[in-house]
């Protein structure tokens, strides 16, 4: 499935040049002039980011991103607008955006942000899909995975784990299959991407 991006601009010149912009970087497009319109469409299933006004009819673009907060849709924001000041973009900016771009803008700037919002969103259904595989392990199999990541062989996971070699190599099946990793590589793959913050960081998966 391609990579979406949604704009949202009330003024119809803007938002259509917008739109012919990014498709002429190969990128699927859907734009719409409000708030209510793009909600309604609105898939949080897709792979998108959302390039989006702040001065809309109704309700504001910092309204959209607070609502798109509120749902946990963690779709990745570019903002721009004719009307900005530093605290309304302080405010975008701690909200997750993207950036904040004043109109005029430069063309190659706005699609090299909207690339950088589509890596953001690669990057975070990498992690929320990683979660939910390893949330199916059990608390023994998140103490095995722990070790698998830091490079211990099944007889010293054993050793500390005071359990014989056979229960870990169960372990171990389990974990590749809940996983549906193909290989240890992929555990240590899939673990390590579970524990990242979308900021990059890493956090801990501590067993439940």
């Amino acid at each position: 499935m391609s990579q979406l991006v949604y704009v949202v601009d009330d003024d119809p010149g803007i938002r259509d040049a917008v739109s012919l912009l990014i498709q002429s970087h190969g990128f699927e497009c859907s734009a719409f002039g409000s708030v209510e319109d793009f909600l309604a469409d609105f898939d949080p299933e897709r792979l998108a980011c959302l390039v989006l006004d702040l001065q809309l009819p109704r309700q504001t673009g910092l309204d959209l991103q607070q609502e798109l907060l509120r749902r946990g849709a963690g779709l990745p924001i570019v903002f721009i607008t004719g009307y900005g000041d530093i605290s309304t973009a302080v405010r975008a900016m701690r909200g997750g955006a993207v950036d904040f771009l004043e109109k005029p803008f430069d063309e190659s700037l706005l699609i090299q942000r909207v690339q950088e919002a589509l890596a953001k969103a690669v990057t975070s259904r990498e992690i929320r899909d990683a979660r939910s595989k390893v949330e199916t392990l059990t608390d023994r199999e998140r103490e095995v995975i722990d070790f698998v990541t830091n490079g211990l062989s099944t007889k010293e996971i054993a050793a500390e784990l005071h359990r014989s070699e056979k229960t870990i190599e169960g372990h171990r099946r389990n974990i590749m299959r809940k996983l549906q990793a193909e290989s240890v590589a992929d555990v240590v793959r899939i673990a390590t991407t579970a524990r990242r913050e979308e900021n990059g960081d890493d956090v801990r998966i501590e067993a439940s």
